[in-house]
């Protein structure tokens, strides 16, 4: 019932209402993790299907992002395509270089999708990809 009432939207990102207010923070806590290079909270947003140990997410979160560093971040915004999924775009910046990333987080409980109304949290979908590439068309250099 109330996935047949859901509907497709764009998040307000100045008044979120609830449960938005939730990937709202979901983001920023991904973004804020990335800029202050802390990998262990980095990891714990990258889905772990195969039961991966929080070290081992930590582990490729470095692997990954360190080469990438950010000093800003901007969310200028999120869309709701489905109850378990939002595309955030993010104006990202280090130094003299800036780039558009269109990062997709999908609500997991374990390794199982679940809908904004169930239990578990926010994971990044293609982690290690999408936030290093530019939407229009230019990787960043890292």
């Amino acid at each position: 019932m109330r996935l047949k009432a859901w509907k497709k939207h764009r998040v307000n990102l100045e008044h979120p209402a609830s449960p938005d207010d939730e990937v709202l923070r979901s983001c920023n806590g991904f973004l804020e993790a990335w800029r202050a290079k802390n990998y262990g909270v980095l990891g714990s947003f990258f889905p772990s299907i195969v039961n991966m140990s929080p070290g081992t997410l930590a582990g490729q979160a470095r692997e990954l992002y360190s080469p990438h560093p950010i000093e800003e971040y901007e969310i200028e915004e999120i869309d709701r395509p489905a109850a378990a999924v939002a595309l955030a775009r993010i104006r990202l910046r280090f130094q003299n270089e800036s780039w558009s990333a269109a990062i997709r987080f999908s609500r997991f409980d374990g390794a199982d999708p679940a809908a904004e109304w169930e239990p578990d949290a926010w994971k990044v979908i293609g982690y290690g990809v999408d936030p290093f590439t530019d939407i229009k068309g230019a990787k960043p250099k890292g």
